[in-house]
């Protein structure tokens, strides 16, 4: 232990005299920490709150979706966003399942919202009363729709919506226009925040018209997703049978929609923005091979100009394995010096992101001990080369160089 703190020192006392290229070189290593462990923790941080927003929807949750998923449990982009396989019907039967508490279905209606000759770009969605049941969210001013009002043309906002559409004016009992059809505000949910997922398209932007109403007087609205809150008595097996088997009934038995529970659409969501990750990483990852060439390099020119330092240090009695540890130690200071900095840089960089991005990144002890493990293979890998050839200089040819 001694003898691996001395080599440190002395690793650290010949990089201190010739600092700036240390600096140029360690320049590098802080690049390449700096950036894998800022894509790590953006992407924990995307994690978390899609984590977040699933889980939020509720308890107990089916989603059924158009189009038959993969092995994967993965369902067909194209399918949902092609024409839509779900209808009323599937709603309706879904229904009468002992296993079932609640149904809702949620049509995505791509329309801007009009009021008084402004337009407003909004997350415009149709759907039923029992959608306030399963995702509850406070009321701010009146109230939501009932079961009774599904047909009517009245509307709920969030808070978001709220104000970028009527700013300090009153909200209620006013009228907005959808596709050229009135709908009268009854309701302003509580103010919730912005999601990094959704971006502007997220639940704090929506504007949500009762189903029945928006079926009956906008035309080719479709079914877009059904989502189904299970009995908590019921088995989540029992759950996922009864609605396959009432779909594939409903739908002459063809099997041409997807069932995912929460479980599996994080596990799809996971998956994907793993590959993204990976992807991501992989690239910033070229920095770190730079960074790496780098100190070799630069141990190459230092093994160079020291060389008679190394044939007077053979010549007192150091072993081949001193001289190699000696050189190898100051490669790792080098790469460890980077990373530290290159994680501090990656920190101060997350904070900005934190503050003026609706990005959330997580710097966690995992992301910490990954930035020092690159580190100290980077230092390994590359320091190995210049120490090695260190150690096989011969002593006598080593003192006469000049």
């Amino acid at each position: 232990m001694r003898v691996l703190a001395e080599n440190f020192s002395s690793a650290t006392q010949s990089l201190g005299s010739s600092w700036l290229r240390t600096t140029l070189t360690t320049l590098g290593m802080i690049i390449g920490v700096g950036s894998v462990s800022l894509l790590t923790s953006i992407g924990l941080g995307v994690q978390q709150e899609v984590t977040e927003q699933v889980q939020n929807l509720g308890a107990n949750l089916v989603f059924v979706v158009p189009g038959k998923l993969d092995n994967n449990s993965t369902p067909n982009p194209l399918a949902l966003m092609g024409v839509s396989t779900l209808t009323s019907r599937d709603v309706e039967q879904l229904r009468t399942l002992p296993s079932v508490h609640r149904v809702t279905p949620l049509i995505f209606v791509g329309a801007a919202v009009d009021h008084e000759g402004q337009t407003r770009t909004s997350f415009v969605i149709a759907t039923a009363a029992s959608w306030f049941e399963m995702r509850k969210r406070p009321l701010a001013e009146g109230r939501v729709f009932t079961e009774s009002e599904e047909n009517e043309r009245v509307c709920v906002l969030a808070q978001a919506e709220r104000e970028a559409i009527f700013g300090e004016h009153a909200a209620i009992g006013k009228t907005l226009m959808v596709q050229g059809v009135p709908f009268r505000v009854i309701g302003v949910l509580h103010e919730e925040p912005a999601s990094a997922l959704f971006g502007g398209n997220g639940f704090e932007n929506a504007v949500y018209l009762p189903a029945g109403a928006v079926q009956n007087a906008i035309a080719r609205v479709q079914i877009n997703r059904i989502i189904v809150q299970s009995n908590p008595s019921a088995s989540p097996e029992t759950v996922l049978d009864q609605i396959s088997g009432a779909l594939k009934g409903s739908h002459e038995g063809a099997e041409d929609f997807g069932v995912m529970t929460q479980k599996q659409i994080l596990g799809t969501i996971y998956r994907l923005m793993s590959i993204v990750t990976s992807l991501l990483t992989g690239l910033t990852s070229i920095s770190l091979v730079v960074a790496g060439i780098g100190v070799m390099n630069i141990m190459l020119m230092t093994v160079t100009e020291r060389t008679h330092e190394i044939g007077i240090r053979m010549a007192v009695g150091a072993r081949r394995r001193d001289i190699f540890m000696q050189f190898l130690a100051e490669a790792l200071v080098i790469t460890l010096i980077g990373g530290m900095l290159g994680l501090l840089t990656s920190g101060g960089i997350s904070v900005l992101v934190r503050k003026y991005s609706p990005l959330h990144p997580i710097i966690t002890p995992a992301v910490v001990a990954m930035a020092f493990g690159v580190c100290v293979a980077v230092g390994l890998v590359f320091g190995t080369v210049p120490a090695w050839r260190a150690s096989r200089l011969h002593p006598i040819d080593s003192l006469r160089h000049e």
